[in-house]
């Protein structure tokens, strides 16, 4: 979810508050009595379709959810809808998760097959990392690459086994969250903090990578990245007061950033 900060609202007396939570073996997906916090939504998707309405609040336990959401209504002036987690961990997920050995078959040497995958992906996760696409023969595919065949499936070398065990995830949806030509609509998060764990760093310059964010600190010389639950490791760069400033992540995984004060352009690559 994305965080923010928002303030209190007088809302009607018809505006109500329901609940998600896939992680709960009672949630449902229909019903009259659906979205109590009894029994609560599996998906955001359909506790916005049954209950998008101005003034009403929508909870959403933490969690993957992997979804893509379209607000299929709008607030009013004084009366917003709402969606929010009221708890950090609430994560809308654009991969499907393939870490399951049953959904692939071998097919060439290291090359496995998973048939079920009737889409044509951008993106596969391996171990966390982006793996490489790749326009060659499937039996031929190199490690930690991928090529989708339409009528037969998901190709993939994941360098060593099955890929899943190796944490597979699949890319499936283009966007998480839609509010195109909507308005008075709160997305309202837990704003959560995380220190870095050397003092005085000045953490300056921060990029996405496949599930972390990796960023420089500046005054201490080092690399850190951080994943989506607030878990940060950080290393320091080979030179000293290197002072490293803008970062960027290749889809290979691999990192680069700018040294400021040692005039070098540095990478860290996966692997």
């Amino acid at each position: 979810m994305v965080a923010s900060l928002t303030g209190w609202w007088c809302l009607p007396a018809a505006a109500a508050t329901y609940y998600v939570d896939r992680g709960n073996p009672s949630c449902v997906n229909s019903g009259a009595g659906a979205g109590t916090a009894a029994q609560p939504y599996c998906t955001i998707s359909a506790a916005v379709a049954a209950r998008a309405a101005a003034g009403n609040t929508i909870l959403v336990s933490p969690g993957i959810y992997p979804e893509q959401v379209t607000i299929n209504a709008s607030g009013a002036t004084g009366s917003p809808l709402v969606l929010q987690a009221p708890a950090s961990g609430a994560v809308i997920d654009g991969a499907d998760d393939f870490a399951v050995a049953s959904n692939w078959t071998l097919a060439f040497g290291d090359v496995w097959l998973a048939p079920t995958v009737t889409w044509h992906p951008k993106q596969v996760f391996l171990d966390g990392t982006r793996a490489d696409s790749s326009t060659v023969d499937p039996a031929a595919l190199p490690a930690r690459s991928f090529r989708w065949v339409a009528g037969a499936g998901l190709y993939v070398n994941a360098g060593g086994g099955n890929p899943g065990a190796h944490q597979a995830r699949v890319g499936h949806r283009n966007y998480g969250l839609s509010l195109f030509g909507r308005c008075w609509i709160t997305i309202d998060g837990a704003l959560t903090e995380f220190p870095v764990p050397m003092p005085n760093s000045d953490p300056d310059g921060i990029a996405a990578g496949p599930n972390a964010l990796w960023f420089t600190e500046y005054l201490t010389g080092r690399i850190g990245r951080i994943t989506i639950e607030g878990t940060i490791h950080d290393a320091g760069t080979p030179t000293p007061n290197s002072y490293p400033a803008g970062i960027a992540v290749r889809p290979s995984g691999s990192v680069w950033f700018t040294e400021s004060g040692g005039n070098n352009i540095g990478v860290l690559r996966s692997g």
